[in-house]
């Protein structure tokens, strides 16, 4: 094993090890236990760093197709190439392993007129996404098969609380189907989790705008109420 394999990408430009760093070299043990092998274990060891720190490692699921979804994610996670991005504790890190939704232990923020728009936002997404298949299967121009996929994994990427690969997920399912109401909903919620309120606020504007003409009054009305 050699003093590469399990380093953060971030120490590979000389910044100080911090917690994250060992949320990282935790992921990488994780990752070969159900697959026998490290991420790109076909480069050698310093391409192999460059790669990590460039790009999100190849799914364990690619390499193990029978891996239980929540490790595939939790991985995922905590492979993510920015320190941010991961897990915060290891025990965050090892709850996702079993499954468990994130838990919310946050002190309670001062309630600004920024954080009032964004928990609305949030709320509009979460109540979008209680009537979404039913929704969907009333749309005479139901999202593409991949779409459909993408915002799947951008959800379930939100359970998991990896919320930065939720919106790179989501936005590749309204980037093929652009008039997709309901992923634009939750890629709202996702971008209001990073505290990214600008953009949370562009993409419910799109989900409030989008597919719901289609729809029946009572149901565009509930549409309405809810985003």
């Amino acid at each position: 094993m050699g003093t590469l394999d399990y380093m953060a990408p971030e120490l590979l430009q000389n910044q100080p090890p911090t917690v994250s760093s060992d949320i990282y070299a935790l992921g990488m043990v994780a990752y070969k236990t159900p697959t026998g092998s490290l991420p790109f274990a076909s480069e050698p060891p310093l391409a192999a760093a460059l790669l990590r720190a460039r790009m999100r490692v190849p799914r364990p699921r690619t390499v193990v197709p029978d891996l239980d979804a929540a490790w595939d994610r939790a991985i995922v996670c905590a492979l993510e190439p920015e320190p941010p991005r991961r897990f915060s504790t290891a025990s965050g890190f090892a709850a996702a392993l079993r499954g468990e939704a994130p838990a919310l232990t946050l002190p309670l923020p001062v309630l600004t007129r920024r954080r009032v728009i964004a928990g609305s936002i949030a709320a509009g997404a979460m109540a979008a996404g209680g009537i979404s298949w039913r929704m969907l299967a009333r749309l005479p121009n139901r999202p593409p098969a991949e779409a459909l996929k993408y915002y799947r994994i951008g959800v379930d990427d939100i359970h998991a609380g990896a919320y930065f690969a939720a919106t790179k997920a989501l936005a590749e399912a309204v980037r093929l189907a652009p008039h997709f109401s309901l992923a634009h909903a939750r890629l709202a919620e996702a971008w209001n989790a990073v505290d990214l309120t600008e953009r949370a606020s562009q993409e419910m504007l799109l989900a409030r705008r989008e597919d719901i003409g289609s729809l029946s009054s009572p149901d565009r009305l509930q549409v309405e109420q809810s985003i």
